[in-house]
């Protein structure tokens, strides 16, 4: 989902926040920040990932292990809400077909709005960037 601006960014977490139907009192929800601008190569991008969604050590910073660890990392939490600042710069000097794999992968984690199973994490990503960005952005996404 791309947002313009940080003021709207916020907005939009908290309204994320308390939309979340997770079927316990007091939810555990993370917002964690992936820095578009560290984002420009593929590596930069397993590099970033690595650190804010807490890869293990064994990581193998490759598109292969990017996508077993998208589905498997470690971060305490019900819900996570992935905030992408300056996604016009995320894969910039990598092939169109990385960045067509990793909106890919990030539509399959994210899924369709529902209410997770018990044991279940729910994922949402925001697509953040200034408004020329944005419309960069909204050409690569789907519908």
């Amino acid at each position: 989902m791309p947002v313009d601006g940080l003021a709207a960014t916020g907005r939009l977490v908290a309204e994320l926040y308390h939309k979340l139907d997770l079927g316990t009192a007091s939810p555990r929800v993370r917002t964690l920040h992936v820095r578009g601008s560290r984002c420009r190569t593929s590596a930069g991008l397993f590099d970033e990932l690595a650190a804010v969604l807490q890869f293990p050590a064994y990581f193998g910073g490759n598109w292969s292990a990017l996508h077993d660890s998208l589905y498997d990392f470690q971060v305490p939490a019900d819900a996570v809400i992935l905030v992408f600042s300056d996604f016009s710069q995320v894969l910039s000097k990598a092939k169109k077909e990385e960045l067509d794999w990793l909106l890919e992968e990030l539509t399959e984690l994210c899924g369709t709005p529902r209410t997770p199973a018990p044991g279940d994490r729910s994922v949402t990503a925001l697509l953040t960037d200034h408004a020329a960005g944005l419309s960069a952005v909204a050409k690569l996404l789907p519908g």
